[in-house]
This record gives C-alpha cells, structure tokens and sequence, in this order.
C-alpha cells in the first residue's frame, strides 16, 4: 500500500495514500483501540445529504462563502457515492473510541467538592440576576459593580446596601434551587 508522509508537532508519521485524514487521527489511530462496530452506511448517506442542503441553503442565505459550501457539497456527495465510507466510518469509530477511553480515564470516579462549588456560587456576580425580577436591571448591575469594587459577596452587598429585607434576599439566592 503506498504511503504519504506528513508531520506534525510530533514528527513525521505514514499515512495511507488514499486517506483524507492527517497526522493527529493516523496517531489516534495508532495509540487508542477502535470498536470495530460502525454505523449503518445508509446513516451517514443520510447525514451527507443533509450536509449538502444545509450547505446549499446557507450558501443562497448569503451566510456561507461560495467556495466554503461547494466544497462541503463535494465532500458531501463523496460521501452518498461511497466514496469516502471507509475513512470517515474509521474516523466515526475512532472518535468513539477515544471518547470512551476519555471518560474512563479522565471522567469517571470524579465527584464534585460540594463546598467549593458552592463557594464559587456564592462568590459569583451572576447571582445579582437572580434578583433583577424584584430591584430591576439596573440596581442589579450597580449591585454586581459593588460588590466586584469590594471584594464581597452579592448577598453580603445587598444586605449592607438594604436592598431587600434578607428573609427576601434569602429566598431569591437560596443555592439549593440553584440546580
């Protein structure tokens, strides 16, 4: 089978002639054990042609460059003609792969520390949106002003301010109905 050369900040890797992808998915491709299992052809067919129109589309939208959308178009046809079947269900694949492996390895066991995240909330100006229903945008925004100028909390610079009685302000920034 003959093979092209590419690199990348990795160095150089062999790439099949014939393949449409790079360096990164040829390494990929190397390091990370693909499934095997593919989607129906008649799928992707179906995607390709959609593709294609929603190119067409934006194209006569004027919200898509003219040699953007032909190309996509191209590759799209390519694509319903099988002509391009074996790399992208081997990139599909992959992809599949490396997202399981991502969240066995970098995802799975983690739990959130409660107290920091709740920290964080609390320390966010975002919260004075909570109560832009009751004292309006603007008092909302000098509000998160404030409270970044010094330091404090929007609950703790509502409260000084007197903004609303604090059973109210509670009520309004209460995290557990945060979620």
């Amino acid at each position: 089978m003959p093979f092209r050369i590419e690199s990348d900040s990795m160095g150089e890797v062999k790439i099949p002639e014939e393949a449409y992808y790079g360096p990164q998915t040829r390494r990929a491709e190397e390091n990370f054990p693909v499934s095997g299992r593919m989607l129906p052809r008649e799928l992707i067919h179906a995607l390709a042609l959609i593709k294609a129109h929603a190119a067409a589309v934006n194209r006569n939208l004027g919200l898509l460059d003219d040699a953007i959308a032909d190309a996509v178009i191209r590759a799209a046809t390519e694509v319903r003609e099988a002509r391009l079947d074996d790399n992208l269900i081997e990139s599909i694949s992959l992809l599949a792969a490396v997202s399981r492996i991502f969240a066995e390895k970098c995802i799975d066991g983690i739990t959130a520390n409660a107290d920091v995240c709740n920290a964080g909330i609390q320390k966010s100006l975002a919260l004075a949106t909570l109560l832009v229903h009751r004292i309006g945008y603007d008092r909302a925004a000098v509000l998160a002003k404030a409270a970044h100028d010094s330091g404090k909390t929007v609950r703790e610079t509502a409260i000084e301010a007197g903004l609303l009685p604090e059973a109210e302000l509670n009520r309004l920034l209460n995290d557990q109905e945060l979620d």
